[in-house]
């Protein structure tokens, strides 16, 4: 394997917070963001032991669009380092490319305005070296096509808040490994019965 890094900036239109508050939400994946993905699921939760932000970590499985519409499976870890830093590396087992990134929000010099950047490591296979600029490439893109359609949520938050509706932030599907652990019984039981047969 072969690696590269390079950093991808987008601006927000919105405070640090507001983005930040955005940056942590994981589940408007599969739902806001169609024009880059299909489909995202958390499989595990870790969440935050002082309750400082919505999880410290989790894992998922996301179906980004390669090349704007080819279904391609990845698998993600996520973790929060301190406010406006985060990890998250994800590897696509059909393209054998693993991606790692430092995500930050930082101040911007306009007042209400900020900056999103990403610290990103590619690891690619040794043929991957001669789709290193299409990879950047499409990744910048994939983080910008993100970036402008968040801003709606973000649009949406600042009025609920100037309002004085201050929404907790929070997980609304129950993850993968809970919905599995829940039903572990009669998953034993179908399995017995099977193995009986």
């Amino acid at each position: 394997m072969y690696s590269f890094k390079f950093i991808s900036s987008n601006e927000s239109n919105y405070s640090m917070d507001l983005v930040w508050e955005n940056a942590q939400d994981m589940e408007h994946v599969g739902t806001l963001h169609g024009n880059t993905n299909i489909d995202f699921k958390i499989m595990n939760v870790e969440k935050s032991k002082d309750k400082s932000f919505l999880y410290d970590q989790l894992s998922y499985i996301a179906v980004r669009k390669f090349l704007g519409f080819i279904p391609i499976q990845s698998f993600g870890y996520r973790k929060i380092l301190s406010k406006y830093k985060l990890i998250q590396a994800e590897f696509s087992p059909l393209l054998n490319i693993s991606t790692r990134l430092i995500s930050t929000v930082q101040s911007h010099k306009k007042r209400n305005k900020c900056w999103m950047i990403d610290y990103v490591e590619v690891s690619v296979p040794w043929y991957g070296l001669v789709l290193k600029n299409f990879i950047i490439k499409a990744i910048k893109r994939h983080a910008k096509i993100q970036c402008t359609e968040d801003e709606t949520f973000r649009e949406r938050r600042k009025i609920l808040s100037k309002k004085k509706i201050n929404l907790r932030l929070a997980l609304f599907n129950t993850p993968e490994m809970n919905l599995w652990e829940e039903n572990i019984v009669e998953e034993l039981k179908s399995f017995e019965k099977n193995i009986l047969k």
